[in-house]
């Protein structure tokens, strides 16, 4: 399968040999698969990643069914390994956020990805709010909008009233604001809070309901920031 790692490794030569249909018939012409057909038959031809014309190897009756059955045993992994190796990867956010940040010497400040919220935490402790903000900006920067971030990142001495004192009264107080709601009650919001910084999880039926959400979160006292990662439901407007 060394085939398929450097396809994961270049894009360009998948996109080029998915659009001839070329890497069914290099999985397969590569097999001992092929010596096994009596002399003369027709040889199978890849026509696309569609399929691989067997009609004519069936019709003769000197090719035997365990060759169209191992035959067709190939061909189907060699779909699934070809969907795989040419399948689109998501960025690595966590990484190239890191990265980034090691690159700028920040070394007290970290970036963790939550794959279920999609939200990327970025955390730690520096000296001043130009500091926060500049670690913030970094990572931003790093992802290039891809991926929402929460700047958890705490400021010496400033913030650590807030992270101890407020986080767990804030999550507390907005969930009993959803469940005073009767349009948002019955919805599976979720509420996070690191430092003042509110992350949102779930989902709801519409928009309206993901920015009622939202202000709720921004309008109360001691939330410094709000990362909205509320999803709609299938049919939500």
């Amino acid at each position: 399968m060394q085939g398929l790692h450097r396809l994961e490794r270049d894009p360009a030569i998948c996109k080029s040999y998915m659009s001839r249909g070329q890497i069914l018939h290099n999985l397969i012409s590569r097999t001992h698969l092929w010596p096994t057909f009596a002399p003369g038959h027709h040889t199978a031809q890849a026509s696309g990643v569609a399929g691989v014309k067997l009609a004519s190897l069936a019709t003769s009756e000197r090719f035997r069914r365990d060759d169209v059955r191992r035959t067709t045993v190939w061909i189907g992994s060699g779909l699934i390994a070809t969907a795989i190796a040419c399948s689109p990867k998501e960025p690595d956010y966590e990484k190239a956020a890191n990265t980034a940040l090691s690159q700028a010497a920040i070394s007290t400040v970290s970036a963790e990805y939550d794959d279920g919220a999609r939200v990327l935490h970025v955390t730690g402790t520096v000296p001043t709010e130009a500091d926060r903000q500049r670690a913030a900006d970094i990572v931003m920067q790093a992802v290039d909008t891809r991926t929402q971030v929460a700047n958890e990142v705490i400021v010496a001495g400033a913030h650590e009233e807030i992270a101890d004192d407020l986080d767990g009264g804030l999550e507390t107080r907005l969930d009993d604001l959803v469940d005073a709601d009767p349009a948002l009650k019955d919805q599976p919001v979720a509420f996070d809070a690191v430092n003042g910084v509110i992350t949102i999880t779930g989902t709801v039926a519409t928009r309206q309901q993901r920015d009622k959400v939202g202000g709720l979160a921004r309008n109360q006292p001691g939330v410094r920031e709000v990362v909205n990662a509320l999803e709609l439901k299938a049919s939500g407007k």
